[in-house]
């Protein structure tokens, strides 16, 4: 976030320091015996360094690295999620998430986004008459998985991982079975396949069925706007730049009663009854994600990462690497790339992780396909955005030819 960084360099470097891109200003300061020259660089001039005298960076879909606000709150004293303070917090985040969302409530849950759609399930578990489950991915899925344990009767769509939904199929499945309700994926996270919210929308006002969806890897990543949506899950960790463990259910309606047997902790009217907090929560989870909410202006960090998500796309394609979705259907947050077929992702990605550098390599579902995954929710400097493309190419470069790749040097970061 700096434009300039001042440096006392010793003579005995200058030409490094030029060399690096600072310029020199002023006197020499210091002594005769140890003698310092003024200098400066610009930010400009940093985010051209190549990717081995960049520090690395943070590029996962979780854990994110966050802002140093959202650090301090979370290690503020925990107190009594029962007392006056918690309360406030909680009430101030509700407000926060239903206002960058367009939701009517948002109720808060100890846990992950697991849970979320778990309660969302089970909410659709009182609703008479079956639904349609959408997939294209993992997460979808995963959704088919939650209906089934859940014993929710359904009918299951499924489209090629990285293609869009097949909404004719969809509207055929949901005319065929009288579906009551439709359950998908908004930014489908394995794919980096961002699903048409008006699409959905729209078969469900036409067959008159409640809409849920996951917007996990959505929410704090894309603009969104929920009118229409029965239902959505969210949670802390991701695009909202916090820490993760707050589930969120974000909802338009007071939720319904159980009229079927719900275990207590997926039960959203039980937690409505008890105004969101029906048992333990952790304040220092609420107080990050409070600190991120407000710390962050999203329609300004909305068109930067949509800014971010082109110019990463440019600079992998220009180096021979696809993204698996297609610009038109991609999110700006997620970006899954395919890896050459003789070339291992975890050996690239355990190879950029001892260089400095976070990606997505390990999850099953990543490893299977020879997939290697970028995400642009938290926090990163330009310079390492910059440097990204080069550092991934230089590492498949490296697992390709390990024999006879160069030593990668960092360069020192002492300025004397």
């Amino acid at each position: 976030g700096y434009n300039v960084g001042i440096a006392s360099g010793t003579t005995r470097q200058l030409r490094l320091y030029r060399h690096l891109g600072f310029i020199p200003f002023g006197p020499l300061v210091g002594t005769a015996e140890a003698p310092y020259q003024p200098m400066y660089i610009t930010g400009a001039e940093v985010a051209h360094w190549s990717a081995a005298m960049v520090p690395g960076g943070q590029f996962l879909s979780g854990p994110v690295e966050v802002l140093s606000s959202v650090r301090d709150a979370f290690a503020r004293p925990s107190h009594a999620h029962r007392g006056a303070a918690f309360a406030a917090t909680y009430r101030a985040v509700q407000e926060q998430l239903c206002t960058l969302t367009g939701a009517t409530h948002a109720t808060l849950l100890l846990g992950s986004g697991t849970l979320a759609n778990d309660v969302i399930g089970a909410q659709l578990q009182q609703i008479d008459g079956s639904g349609v489950v959408v997939s294209n991915g993992e997460f979808g899925e995963r959704l088919a998985d939650h209906a089934a344990r859940l014993g929710l009767p359904h009918t299951l769509v499924q489209a090629p991982w990285g293609a869009p939904l097949d909404f004719d199929a969809v509207n055929a499945a949901m005319r065929t079975t009288r579906a009551q309700w439709l359950w998908a994926v908004h930014s489908e996270t394995s794919t980096g396949v961002l699903n048409d919210l008006d699409q959905l929308r729209a078969l469900a006002r036409r067959h008159r069925a409640r809409l849920a969806l996951d917007t996990v890897s959505s929410v704090g990543a894309v603009p969104l706007h929920l009118d229409g949506v029965c239902m959505a899950s969210a949670v802390s960790g991701k695009a909202l730049a916090a820490y993760p463990g707050v589930a969120i259910v974000l909802h338009d309606d007071v939720p319904l009663a159980a009229r079927r047997t719900v275990p207590r902790y997926l039960d959203l009217a039980l937690a409505w009854r008890h105004e969101g907090v029906p048992f333990t929560q952790s304040s220092n989870l609420l107080d990050a994600l409070h600190a991120s909410l407000v710390g962050h202006d999203w329609p300004s960090r909305f068109l930067q990462r949509q800014r971010d998500a082109r110019q990463l796309r440019h600079a992998l394609e220009a180096g021979g690497l696809r993204p698996l979705a297609d610009s038109a259907i991609g999110s700006p947050g997620v970006l899954t790339l395919p890896m050459p077929h003789e070339i291992s992702s975890a050996d690239v990605g355990e190879h950029l992780h001892r260089s400095g550098w976070q990606v997505g390599f390990q999850s099953t579902y990543l490893r299977q396909r020879n997939w290697l995954q970028l995400c642009l929710f938290g926090e990163y400097t330009a310079a390492a955005l910059d440097a990204l493309p080069r550092a991934l190419l230089d590492a498949i470069g490296h697992c390709a030819h390990p024999a006879v790749s160069a030593p990668r040097v960092a360069a020192s970061g002492s300025a004397d």
